[in-house]
């Protein structure tokens, strides 16, 4: 009998019942590929978060922030203004790669 005699509509339980036997089939390689992608992003976003603190230290309000002189505050916030469209690719490359 040939394989395709087995094809027939399928019920949404029956849509439901195989997704979840492939996915419990193939949990190691989904999760393995998951984690290889996730991990880096989190990382960015990680240190993305601690060049932000630390720049921002000592500056608890805006009027502190717009007192800066030009020159300090370049100094500040220069490393996020590069830093933030590095990262956006970064994740973007990773996305793209994920697919």
């Amino acid at each position: 009998m040939h394989a395709h005699a087995h094809i027939r509509p399928l019920s949404l339980g029956d849509i439901l019942d195989l997704a979840l036997r492939l996915y419990r089939r193939g949990f190691r390689a989904l999760f393995v590929v998951m984690v290889a992608f996730e991990v880096p992003v989190y990382l960015m976003g990680k240190i993305y978060e601690r060049m932000q603190s630390e720049a921002l230290s000592g500056v608890q309000e805006p009027a502190v922030l717009a007192a800066l002189e030009p020159s300090e505050f370049f100094q500040r916030m220069g490393p996020l203004v590069l830093a933030l469209p590095l990262f956006m690719v970064a994740v973007q490359v990773l996305i793209g790669l994920s697919t």
